[in-house]
């Protein structure tokens, strides 16, 4: 059923055809960014130096729309936004009672060779399965620091059920993972 009604909307709206359905094999757990001490994962081969949670967005579990956004310049301080997770949700509001649907991470790499300046890569992530990164370049070293770090979890079809979507994606498996990590 779900998937006819996928061919319908490609057909119909985007004047288009699904010819083959996609399977949707990842899902962005952000919850575990609920800790101040979470390790970003990554190895040391990969360019990237740091990765510091720019804004948080948490949506009432319960529902009702409610929403409560943190944003915060963790250039100073890699703390900042925990130390706004503190404040909010120290004066009546529940962190349990939130999960956190939308991330924006800022990624520093190391500097370039003709160049004294870092990188830098502002990613968004929003639950359960949207990136606002490519499939080349730098932007395949952070999808697998975000899998060696457990923020982005692939499913199992066969476990889980098939999940469809419109669009496809490039294979990820580009980089290949290093025996030895960095935790920051």
């Amino acid at each position: 059923m779900v998937e006819q009604l996928q061919n319908l909307f490609v057909e119909i709206i985007l004047n288009s055809s699904l010819t083959q359905p996609v399977k949707v094999d990842k899902v962005y757990e952000l919850n575990k960014l609920k800790k101040r001490n979470f390790p970003f994962v990554f190895p040391p081969t990969s360019g990237i130096v740091d990765v510091r949670v720019r804004r948080l967005r948490f949506s009432n579990k319960f529902g009702g729309g409610e929403r409560i956004i943190l944003e915060a310049q963790p250039d100073d301080n890699r703390d900042a936004i925990f130390r706004l997770m503190d404040k909010t949700f120290h004066s009546g509001n529940r962190i349990a009672d939130y999960q956190i649907t939308q991330v924006s991470l800022k990624v520093t790499f190391k500097e370039m060779l003709q160049s004294r300046r870092l990188r830098h890569k502002t990613v968004d992530i929003s639950y359960p399965d949207i990136c606002s990164l490519k499939h080349e370049g730098a932007d395949l070293e952070i999808r697998q620091m975000l899998l060696d770090s457990g923020l982005e979890v692939r499913r199992d079809p066969q476990k889980d059920g098939d999940m469809l979507a419109g669009v496809p994606e490039k294979s990820e498996q580009e980089i290949s993972p290093s025996s030895k990590k960095k935790v920051v």
